[in-house]
C-alpha cells in the first residue's frame, strides 16, 4: 500500500522551525511530525535552515532591547554586550604584575667534535 504524499501545513512548518531553534535534532523532529528523516529534509529545508538563526536575532535584539533600557538587569546586559560585541575587557591585574618576570636555566652541554655538525643540548626549564 502506497503511502499519501506528505503535505506540509503552517503548523508543521511553524513546528519544524521552533524545534530547530531549541536544538531539537532532525531526526526527533522527523519523528514528532510522524514523517521520515529524508522527508523532514524534501520538504523543510527553509525551516531547518533558518530556524536557529531567526531565534538567535530574537534573543538578540532582545539583549539590545535591555541593555539600552533602564529596568532590571540592563547594567548587566550592557556589559555583556561591551565585553562581546565591543571588545571591552576588565583589567584583573595592575600592569606592573602583568610583567611578570621570568628566569630561565639553560644548561649547555659540549660535546667532543665528531665528525659531522657539532650538537649542543639545551634544557630550558621555568623557574617559578
Amino acid at each position: 500500500m502506497v503511502m499519501p504524499a506528505h503535505q506540509p501545513t503552517e503548523n508543521s512548518r511553524a513546528a519544524a522551525k521552533a524545534m530547530t531553534a531549541y536544538g531539537i535534532v532532525q531526526p526527533q523532529i522527523a519523528e514528532i511530525i510522524g514523517i521520515s528523516h529524508k522527508t523532514l529534509q524534501r520538504h523543510y529545508a527553509h525551516e531547518i535552515s533558518v530556524g536557529t538563526s531567526e531565534l538567535v536575532t530574537k534573543v538578540a535584539q532582545s539583549l539590545v532591547q535591555k541593555a539600552l533600557g533602564d529596568e532590571q538587569g540592563s547594567v548587566a546586559a550592557a556589559i555583556f554586550l561591551l565585553k562581546t560585541r565591543g571588545r571591552w575587557r576588565e583589567q584583573d591585574r595592575p600592569q606592573d604584575e602583568q610583567d611578570e618576570i621570568r628566569t630561565i636555566t639553560v644548561n649547555v652541554v659540549h660535546h667532543e667534535p665528531r665528525p659531522g655538525p657539532n650538537v649542543i643540548d639545551l634544557d630550558a626549564k621555568r623557574i617559578s
